[in-house]
């Protein structure tokens, strides 16, 4: 979920509408990334479940014939019906961590970008597949960050620090009671997060924009639903400047940090600010950054990011278990300044 930096001196840059793979000589090439573990007392709160034994007891055989009644001739006790048992609780979760009701819409990585043109992003095809293109209202300011929650809605942004309601079906949006500026939180990133592994409640955790150039610390916090009213949570750290927010079905809550030095993608504890285990990722690819946005899916990270160099957004992949960090699309054909994935989407590689 990201936006596009608001600063006099980046130069402005519109996209054209292309979609495309991986190409050229740096696609799907592995940089060298360093992964930083976190003090021994972190626990991955993913890591200690224990998947319950498939195996259940066997019960009757359900093609039997069921035993006929009584004959109320040789029975004087009147007959009454076998105890059915427990309701059928239906199917067990989705293997890939979809819970329902998660419908197939909310399972989807989603992208905005500066030209209000909002698709979906198919990670397993490397392809954008377009919605439609935003008509919210707001003037001449443009998106500055996304999220989606598990009914599959995009919660927008716009640099006017109006927040919007948008249909992933067709794009359609209409506005929200959300105040402007509450907290001084006027424009942030934001990412929903499961508030415990596989659980269906969910928090919408939000990042104050911090201007890079002043040093400014930014702010972590969350939005309350149905009220939308901000609440500030804690500080982060000086010197790593603003995240952009994703989050994931088993509770956690990343953040992708391209002022930090080194940038960083970084797990955020959701009660103080700090940073848990993080990955350092190059500084000569990812510098100079005007538009950025940020997403988990499928067990990786999806990184897209503007520089002053480019045109457009480019995409990486970031791969927590083996470190690479890939260049996966050269060329998204828009300057994404918003990403937004539900807890629904899966946490493991389908």
């Amino acid at each position: 979920m990201r936006r596009s930096v608001a600063v006099a001196a980046f130069l402005a840059v519109t996209g054209v509408c292309a979609c495309g793979g991986a190409s050229g000589d740096d696609a799907g090439s592995a940089l060298d990334i360093k992964y930083v573990k976190p003090d021994p007392g972190w626990a991955d709160p993913g890591k200690d479940a224990v998947d319950a034994d498939p195996a259940a007891e066997a019960g009757p055989d359900p093609m039997s014939d069921p035993a006929p009644p009584p004959d109320p001739a040789a029975d004087p006790e009147p007959w009454e019906p076998p105890d059915p048992g427990p309701p059928d609780p239906g199917p067990d979760p989705a293997p890939d961590g979809a819970l329902p009701p998660c419908s197939p819409r909310a399972m989807l990585v989603y992208v905005v970008a500066k030209d209000n043109s909002f698709s979906r992003f198919r990670p397993d095809l490397l392809a954008f597949e377009q919605v439609g293109w935003l008509k919210c209202g707001a003037g001449f300011s443009s998106p500055f960050s996304m999220s989606i929650d598990r009914d599959a809605t995009a919660w927008v942004l716009y640099q006017n620090g109006a927040l919007y309601e948008v249909s992933t079906e067709d794009a359609s949006c209409k506005p929200t009671s959300f105040q402007k500026n509450q907290s001084g939180f006027d424009l942030f990133g934001m990412g929903f997060a499961s508030d415990a592994p596989m659980s269906e409640v969910e928090t919408l955790w939000v990042s104050s924009y911090a201007e890079p150039l002043l040093g400014g610390a930014s702010q972590l916090g969350r939005i309350g639903f149905p009220g939308l009213g901000l609440t500030p949570v804690a500080t982060f750290q000086s010197g790593i400047g603003s995240a952009e927010l994703t989050g994931t079905g088993l509770g956690d809550l990343w953040g992708f940090f391209p002022s930090a030095s080194p940038p960083l993608v970084a797990r955020i504890d959701k009660q103080t600010g700090a940073l848990a285990e993080h990955f350092e990722l190059p500084a000569g690819i990812v510098s100079g950054v005007q538009a950025w946005a940020f997403a988990f899916w499928g067990g990786s990270f999806y990184v897209f990011f503007k520089t002053i160099a480019d045109a457009n957004s480019k995409v990486y992949r970031l791969d927590p278990a083996t470190g690479n960090f890939v260049l996966v699309v050269p060329d998204a054909g828009h300057v994404i300044t918003g990403a937004g994935v539900s807890s629904c989407a899966p946490t493991s590689s389908p």
